[in-house]
């Protein structure tokens, strides 16, 4: 059974190609960021990315979660470039643009129908 509170939710991936001289390369090779987004709103109701380390893991959804799409992009881009100082920080910034525009191509879909 579907919450009622989460029924116009979807899950939406990013990805952004990791430099090969980070350690999380030889794992993963891409970074995966995906966000449970309300359709309607663009409210991210929770958040979860591909990073080697729980800590990265925790800080990236902690500055995703609760924000809104597309309008908090630009704020979300610089709270990565302020607080996750790391090699794959561009590989997690392109994934955050790469969901964002596969959300707004969700959302402009479903207003044609």
């Amino acid at each position: 059974m579907v919450d009622k509170k989460h029924e116009n939710t979807v899950f939406i991936t990013g990805y952004g190609q990791i430099p090969s001289n980070v350690p999380s390369y030889h794992l993963y090779k891409v970074v995966v960021v995906g966000v449970e987004i309300d359709l309607e709103s663009g409210l991210i109701i929770d958040a979860y990315c591909t990073l080697a380390t729980p800590l990265a893991r925790r800080l990236i959804c902690s500055i995703l979660r609760g924000r809104k799409l597309p309008e908090e992009v630009p704020a979300i881009i610089k709270e990565i470039e302020k607080r996750y100082i790391a090699y794959s920080q561009k590989a997690v910034i392109f994934a955050v643009k790469e969901l964002n525009k596969r959300f707004l191509s969700l959302k402009e879909h479903k207003e044609e129908k």
